[in-house]
């Protein structure tokens, strides 16, 4: 591993192309050592592959497709509000 001491030895000499590819290497081993192995999952927990596309999309056609499958009734239950506001909040973001 190469230490702090050598790379910026390394910047302070005339760094030629393959000296900044060795300091480049440096610091992505650094990284790699430092970082936690969990990376925020659980060690032995499964992970449960959700089709998040697909919900998406059947979210979409439910609800805000020009013939929705669920009523306006439905959305307001599903989302506590009417359509009419939610579409004004969604057109206020996007602008």
């Amino acid at each position: 591993m190469t230490s702090n001491f050598e790379i910026d030895r390394l910047l302070d000499s005339s760094s030629s192309d393959d000296d900044l590819e060795m300091i480049a290497i440096a610091v992505i081993a650094r990284r790699r050592k430092n970082k936690s192995k969990c990376g925020g999952s659980i060690d032995g927990h499964t992970t449960i592959w959700r089709d998040r596309l697909a919900s998406h999309e059947r979210l979409y056609h439910d609800y805000f497709s020009e013939t929705p499958t669920y009523s306006l009734d439905k959305f307001r239950i599903r989302f506590r509000m009417n359509r009419y506001l939610f579409i004004c909040i969604k057109n206020s973001m996007e602008q």
